[in-house]
């Protein structure tokens, strides 16, 4: 499952403003149904996303379904194309349409990442789970998503 959400419209943050991010800048999901996003340092451990893509055009559009989009709107309508900023090893629950990192012993984990593979766009290094890995084109990277109780 490709999860694809759109979030955010003229909206006020606390914290880093979502507008001042740029690509590389992590970002932490304070509240969903409130679009609070702030960024924060990408070794954190609540940086869940990473910026892929900006851009400034009224009806952007993320490069890939991988993405989580992410909308502002202002004086221009800012896209955010966002990848999982996800190693090896984590576990992940779908939570209220975005992704949370888990413990892996925890009841609700929806995947396990098995593999990440930086700088191209290659699902067929997942093996059997090429189905599903999330491939963002910018940057390029494969995320190998396999079953929470998987071995890595």
């Amino acid at each position: 499952m490709v999860l694809l959400v759109v979030v955010g419209v003229a909206l006020w943050l606390q914290g880093s403003s979502p507008s001042s991010a740029e690509v590389g800048d992590c970002i932490k999901i304070n509240d969903v149904a409130d679009a609070d996003i702030e960024t924060v340092d990408c070794a954190s451990p609540d940086a869940l996303y990473k910026v892929a893509v900006t851009q400034e055009d009224d009806g952007a559009q993320c490069p890939s379904p991988s993405y989580l989009a992410y909308t502002e709107s202002g004086r221009n309508e800012l896209l955010l194309c966002l990848s999982l900023n996800a190693r090896t090893g984590d576990c992940v629950k779908l939570a209220e349409n975005t992704y949370e990192k888990v413990d892996c012993s925890a009841p609700d984990v929806t995947f396990k990442v098995s593999k990440v593979v930086e700088g191209k766009e290659a699902p067929e290094e997942c093996g059997d789970a090429a189905d599903n890995a999330l491939v963002y084109p910018e940057p390029p990277t494969t995320i190998c998503r396999v079953p929470p109780d998987a071995t890595t």
